[in-house]
């Protein structure tokens, strides 16, 4: 019997390209599936194109919860908690599409990982970024990232897409009670799997990832130098709300990790609340000492700098 997979998808203000990423989840080869979606507000046609694809296939479910706004943290902590116990899950972007196979090699690359049941893994895979303004795509990891995947990176700054991921049922279990200083579901659930479970990387990309100006993961302009140059000096500037930040994530995480966490990441997680509480020079050290390292050298550079 086919797995079944739950597609959770946060819409807001997308009518622009949410038939075309929606089209894209009705072509998978792997057809036992259902799309919950939840709309935040929307002042857009989103939701009647919505209410239309439901209408004409039942797979297709929309949360009418009357909660109002809640971001899209929230918005998708509010998804999983609709998920059926043992439904994989993966997250769609509202104006993405898919390739039309994204879910059964997915699927199938995981299951040669998942030995046991109740095995915590978070699959992620690459992907093509697609400039709306242009029709231009380019590869988003031109080499292999297993070398990536380890708490010490992720905990510090996490790359993983969320609309790549596909998350085993014990994984999206002890990560569902997403909290709002994660800032995003993507960054929640590579932090509790890298310190929980298993974090699997699969090479070929599966989907487009379109760029454009009302971009919610991020905007075209912000690729450009001068804004690369201006948010690094913002940081700089804010860093204790920065570590404050990540000091009141490190709380949550606890909570996970002690329940759930493995001998490894317990070590790796006690390591780091210790640098990122203390702080000050010595604190740095052992940042650098037990490779605490973000994706690039300028947020690494940051990440050091918010201890001092």
């Amino acid at each position: 019997m086919e797995k079944h997979v739950e597609i959770l998808m946060a819409t807001y203000n997308g009518e622009k390209y949410l038939s075309a990423q929606i089209e894209s989840i009705l072509k998978q080869t792997h057809t036992n599936w259902t799309l919950i979606v939840r709309d935040d507000g929307s002042n857009d046609n989103s939701i009647n194109l919505l209410r239309q694809f439901s209408e004409k296939d039942n797979r297709i479910r929309i949360v009418n919860d009357k909660k109002g706004n809640m971001g899209q943290c929230l918005n998708f902590r509010e998804l999983i908690s609709y998920v059926s116990a043992d439904s994989y899950v993966m997250f769609a972007d509202q104006d993405d599409v898919w390739f039309e196979d994204k879910i059964e090699v997915s699927l199938d690359y995981l299951m040669t990982f998942e030995n046991k049941q109740n095995e915590k893994i978070l699959l992620y895979t690459n992907y093509f970024n697609y400039q709306d303004s242009t029709g231009q795509k380019s590869i988003a990891y031109e080499n292999t990232m297993e070398f990536r995947n380890v708490p010490e990176n992720i905990i510090v700054q996490n790359w993983l897409m969320g609309c790549t991921m596909l998350l085993t049922p014990a994984m999206v279990s002890i990560g569902k009670d997403i909290p709002i200083e994660a800032d995003n579901h993507d960054n929640w659930y590579a932090i509790i799997a890298s310190l929980c479970g298993h974090i699997v990387y699969y090479h070929t990309p599966t989907m487009l990832h379109r760029v454009h100006s009302n971009n919610v993961t991020y905007r075209e302009e912000t690729k450009k130098l001068k804004n690369r140059v201006q948010r690094t000096i913002k940081s700089f500037h804010n860093k204790e709300a920065y570590i404050k930040n990540k000091k009141t994530l490190s709380l949550e995480i606890e909570k996970v990790i002690n329940k759930h966490g493995t001998s490894e990441g317990k070590d790796i997680f006690k390591t780091y609340k210790k640098i990122i509480f203390e702080k000050g020079i010595k604190s740095i050290f052992e940042a650098k000492r037990n490779n605490f390292k973000a994706f690039n050298r300028v947020q690494t550079l940051i990440f050091y700098a918010s201890l001092y």
